[in-house]
């Protein structure tokens, strides 16, 4: 079995075109089952997030991602170099790497108990010195947890 998760999680990349054929005819050669996390398919079209690959939002709640990614851009901009990213592609989560000597959980915790703010650890994907943040939620909240952290 071949598992998918597309748009990624938790970097928000996307498979173009040509690796999913390629991922189709590695598992048609190898007589393997395709097993893709659909759990975001019924929203993830008007999430995407690059201007050439954005589809047409119906509902404008759905360009909230957009304009939060615009705001995480701009803060992890203002706080170089102690962080990095790179923009996801689609989906409503950011995994920004970090360059400061504190393990993600221990990071997450500090954050949560002493901002009340949450993020997903890098190690619960097996990759410290990043964190997923949820970029979906109304902006005015999203961006009340940005000015939190500064």
């Amino acid at each position: 079995m071949i598992a998918v998760c597309n748009p990624n999680n938790p970097t928000g990349a996307v498979l173009s075109d040509s690796e999913m054929k390629e991922i189709a005819r590695f598992a048609q050669e190898a007589d393997a089952w395709i097993y893709s996390d659909g759990i975001l398919s019924n929203w993830v079209a008007s999430l995407v997030l690059e201007p050439e690959r954005r589809y047409k939002v119906l509902d404008r709640n759905r360009k909230i991602p957009n304009e939060n990614l615009a705001a995480l851009e701009e803060w992890v901009h203002k706080h170089k170099p102690l962080f990095e990213l790179i923009p996801p592609r689609a989906g409503g989560v950011a995994f920004p790497r970090y360059n400061m000597k504190i393990n993600s959980t221990e990071l997450a915790d500090k954050l949560l108990n002493e901002k009340s703010v949450f993020i997903v650890t890098g190690d619960f994907f097996g990759m410290d010195q990043y964190i997923r943040i949820g970029i979906g939620t109304e902006k005015d909240y999203f961006k009340a947890g940005l000015s939190i952290t500064d």
